[in-house]
Parts: structure tokens; C-alpha cells; sequence
């Protein structure tokens, strides 16, 4: 899902890595209906409620890329770069192909 405007602000990759499975739990429906709350919270602006689901999220599902993106994208409106950084960085340590990180990250 498209979380909204995602901002570039850091460096450019030269090597595209191999890609990575998709996790068996992103079909799961409780998995998906978590995914969607959070982002819905995302999308309405309390991006430290939006911060808490994400970390919600990752304790029960620690490989979802798209919820440490997800934070990554709350910590960067909230004003904490160190923490969006981290959070992007976290989500490619998960899935280096993941593209919504890389261009967060500014690598695509």
C-alpha cells in the first residue's frame, strides 16, 4: 500500500541486489488488517500512534520490511531522522530489494 509522499534523503546505490522471498505471513489476513489500521493511522496524521501500531506490528511479525518502512515514514514526520533512518535501514537488513525503503533511503 502507498503510504503517501515518501521524501529521498540520503545516497544512491550502484549495485542492485538479488531478491529477496516474500514472507508467508504478508497473506496473512490479521497481518494485512494490522498493515491497514497502521497505515490508516499514518494517513490521518498521528504519526506517534502510527509509530506504536508499526512497532506493534514488528514485535509479532519482526521480517515485515513494509512496517519498518512504515515506522521509517513516522519517525521522518515526527521530525526523527536518526530513527527513520534506522527503521529504513532495518527494512532492507529484512529485504534489500524492497524499493519503498531504498527510495526513502534515496538509493533508487
Amino acid at each position: 500500500p502507498q503510504a503517501g509522499p515518501q521524501e529521498k534523503i540520503g545516497f544512491v546505490a550502484s549495485t542492485t541486489p538479488a531478491p529477496v522471498p516474500t514472507p508467508s505471513f504478508s497473506a496473512n489476513p490479521e497481518y494485512k488488517n494490522r498493515m491497514k489500521n497502521a497505515w490508516k493511522i499514518y494517513n490521518s496524521g498521528d504519526f506517534d500512534k502510527a509509530i506504536l501500531e508499526f512497532k506493534v506490528i514488528v514485535k509479532e511479525y519482526p521480517q515485515s520490511a513494509e512496517a519498518y518502512n512504515g515506522m521509517g515514514l513516522c519517525y521522518r514526520a515526527s521530525g526523527d531522522t536518526t530513527a527513520a533512518w534506522k527503521a529504513w535501514i532495518q527494512s532492507l537488513t529484512i529485504d534489500s530489494t524492497y524499493v519503498p525503503a531504498r527510495q526513502n533511503l534515496g538509493m533508487q
